[in-house]
């Protein structure tokens, strides 16, 4: 851990006393350089961030996954985070590909709404709370011959919920990989909205109970670490797509009501139009036969004087 993380500050402290010199800054940023140079700190960063908070031999994690060492644990993951979007802004000034707009893109492009960011943050999330899982239950759970709680390390509820946590994860992961596939044109098929709202609710309800029984005091997910986090980020997620589902939903009808308004009006418009076209009509004929009344009264009168 310590020499990864000499070796990542080494690549930044290149990459930023390369901005001194106008030739030093010309022969290395924006150029295959920085990449290679970005693509080993991120590498890096990932594998430090899994000796820091993994949950079986974790250096700033305890035997039940909790934070022993908050300083290691916390930058470990900022560092990860930072790589991310190190790597993101790479990509985005040198190839001319901003992901964050190609995310929205297909978004856009798909039939169901703007949730495909929060959909790969689900997945990401759900593969935490079941490796996590399948790790203290492989560390905690283990016969042991000794034990006088059942025949291992930790007895129930303990084991028993880190059971739900890997199934519940598994179940998340799989649902969100799918979802995200869909939307990203992998599939010929696309995901219809009712069928995203029919997911989300369905994974709503699984991590409601996930969070409730692992994250409990019984619980694997009860000390502040990984499975803690991501059970709470999991179930935040799912209620964020729900959310985005529903004002995506009050959006279409308020465009229909709308447009049935319009249509309404423009009906109403029409009618008026016709009422003073008729009035209109009426009122010419009335003008017509006032008028050829006159013209006999003044023909009358005319032969009357002639007459007398």
């Amino acid at each position: 851990g310590v020499s990864l993380s000499l070796l990542s500050m080494l690549g930044i402290v290149v990459v930023l006393a390369s901005h001194a010199h106008p030739s030093v800054r010309k022969a290395v940023i924006g150029t295959p350089v920085e990449g290679i140079i970005l693509a080993v700190v991120l590498v890096f960063s990932i594998i430090i961030c899994a000796i820091a908070s993994g949950p079986a031999k974790g250096l700033a994690v305890d035997e039940f996954g909790a934070v022993r060492n908050g300083n290691i644990y916390y930058f470990s993951w900022v560092a990860f985070l930072n790589g991310l979007y190190l790597a993101a802004c790479y990509v985005k000034s040198v190839h001319q590909i901003d992901i964050t707009q190609r995310c929205r893109d297909i978004s856009s492009a798909s039939s169901s709404p703007a949730t495909f960011v929060y959909w790969f943050m689900l997945l990401l999330s759900s593969l935490i709370v079941m490796s996590t899982s399948v790790s203290l239950r492989l560390k905690n759970c283990s016969m042991n011959a000794n034990a006088d709680d059942g025949g291992t390390t930790f007895g129930q509820p303990y084991c028993s919920r880190t059971v739900m946590g890997i199934s519940i994860g598994g179940v998340a992961t799989i649902l969100s990989l799918t979802t995200v596939a869909m939307m990203n044109h992998l599939s010929t098929m696309n995901v219809p909205f009712l069928g995203e709202v029919g997911l989300v609710a369905l994974l709503f309800v699984l991590y409601g109970f996930e969070v409730a029984y692992v994250t409990d005091g019984s619980g694997p997910g009860a000390p502040l670490g990984n499975l803690y986090y991501s059970s709470w980020i999991s179930l935040l997620l799912t209620l964020k797509i729900g959310l985005v589902c529903h004002d995506a939903y009050v959006q279409v009808q308020d465009a229909i009501v709308e447009r049935v308004n319009s249509f309404d009006e423009i009906q109403m418009n029409g009618s008026d139009v016709g009422m003073e076209g008729d009035i209109s009509e009426h009122s010419l004929e009335n003008s017509e036969e006032s008028e050829s009344k006159d013209d006999a009264n003044k023909g009358s009168q005319e032969e009357g004087h002639l007459m007398v």
